[in-house]
């Protein structure tokens, strides 16, 4: 039976705590936002629009990295030797580099992938988690996939009971949540196999799937 090591870590300060507090600020920045819609208006004038999200939150969250370093004494020469800093970085390239070409690649064949998922409602939840195992990306996914089904005809209350096939992020081992989990697991039992597929999420993603998609299709058609 695996054991825990015991921790010999001394009680977090007041910097440590003074960091918590500047990152939960971060992260209700970002929250207000996304659901309130308050954002700065970029652009030329006449034609500004509001900042795209995903860039808002690259640029909260670096700023409230910075603030961190700043205020709390983290010692900047002793960031790469954190423990989960190369796990950050093994997480950035694949999800980086596999997102940006899945989209690329879906952009150039919409029409293709919507004639062939239209008004198929098996097709399109497989669909919705191919691009998601593809992308590692849900928000990618949503963005690629739920216009299709929308221009295809497929009833709102159908896609919405689809959209958990997004859980496809999990399928293949290159989602930065994976690796963190991996990482930080001290018993040894979250595992990546070396046949790409044979890790410890596949079973409870396929598990989530398909219970989650038939309890949004039998939602789907009883109350709409």
């Amino acid at each position: 039976m695996p054991t825990i090591p015991n921790s010999s870590a001394a009680a977090p300060g007041p910097a440590a705590w003074r960091s918590v507090l500047i990152f939960g600020t971060g992260i209700a920045l970002i929250m207000i936002a996304g659901f309130s819609g308050i954002r700065p208006m970029v652009g030329p004038a006449g034609a500004a629009a509001p900042l795209d999200m995903a860039q808002l939150i690259q640029m909260l969250m670096l700023a409230t990295a910075a603030a961190i370093v700043a205020l709390c004494r983290v010692r900047a020469e002793e960031i790469p030797r954190a423990p989960h800093f190369s796990v950050g970085l093994a997480a950035i390239v694949p999800l980086s580099g596999i997102g940006w070409m899945a989209s690329t690649l879906l952009a150039a064949h919409a029409e293709l992938i919507g004639a062939g998922t239209g008004g198929r409602t098996a097709m399109f939840g497989g669909a919705l988690f191919a691009v998601s195992a593809s992308t590692a990306s849900q928000a990618s996914a949503t963005i690629a996939v739920m216009p299709l089904g929308i221009a295809a005809g497929i009833p709102p209350a159908i896609l919405v009971a689809l959209w958990p096939a997004v859980i496809g992020v999990l399928f293949l081992p290159v989602n930065g949540a994976q690796f963190a989990s991996v990482k930080i697991d001290r018993t040894g039992t979250t595992r990546l196999g070396a046949f790409i597929v044979n890790h410890s999420f596949l079973i409870p993603v396929l598990i989530c799937t398909v219970v989650s998609v038939r309890a949004g299709l039998l939602i789907a058609t009883l109350l709409f």
